[in-house]
């Protein structure tokens, strides 16, 4: 009886234990290696952003800051108008550049967007020529605050050096200024990784006890 209830007790210390390392590994492979995936350090670290990008915190899709970007202020009434040979219109870009992690299954992003033209590009790093993957091309669902959140297969970019860059562009300046918002940034392993460590922690943190 009491070899059993050693037995069973080294056993719960074993998925206990497990739980921990998985949860642990969970949190690191959410992230990837996307530096403040969701900008949760109240700026723009880890990023490199044009002009008028700047940081909301009145909640984003996870958690309550987020990268913004309002279009530019219209002419005014009676003001002088461009002629429209010679207006270029307007555009702006938020970007990373990261190593994809080697068990990369997906990437995913929050875009909450008001009618300006979205797109976002992942391309190997360096790379020539230039031949990037538009995310929003991916799976769309509907995120929290009025997000709607993109993921696309990224496993042929697992090891490499990636560039992620959001454009907003407008083919001329709106007449009202219009805002696009990103969030939660995050790289997914394949499901049945996590799966195979829970299943197999358990059993090697019980063995490395009972040799204790």
């Amino acid at each position: 009886m009491a070899m059993r209830i050693h037995s069973l007790k080294l056993w719960a210390a074993a998925v206990v234990a497990a739980g921990c390392v998985v949860l642990v590994l969970a949190a690191e492979r959410a992230e990837g290696g996307i530096i403040n995936p969701s900008f949760e350090t109240g700026d723009l670290t880890g990023w490199t952003a044009l002009a008028s990008w700047t940081i909301l915190a009145d909640g984003g899709s996870d958690g309550l800051h987020y990268a913004s970007v309002l279009s530019p202020e219209p002419e005014p009434p009676g003001g002088p108008s461009i002629p429209p040979e010679e207006n270029q219109g307007w555009a702006t870009a938020i970007e990373q550049v990261f190593t994809m992690p080697g068990w990369a299954e997906t990437l995913s992003i929050d875009i909450r967007n008001e009618g300006l033209t979205v797109t976002v590009h992942l391309s190997q790093d360096g790379a020539v020529p230039f031949i990037p993957i538009n995310i929003l091309d991916g799976a769309a669902s509907q995120a929290p605050n009025g997000f709607t959140r993109y993921t696309a297969a990224v496993s042929q970019y697992a090891g490499l050096d990636v560039r992620l860059t959001v454009n907003v562009s407008a083919d001329d300046v709106p007449p009202a200024r219009l805002r696009t918002s990103v969030d939660n940034v995050l790289v997914v392993p394949e499901p049945a990784t996590l799966m195979l460590l829970m299943v197999w922690m358990p059993f090697a943190v019980a063995r490395r006890l009972r040799g204790l």
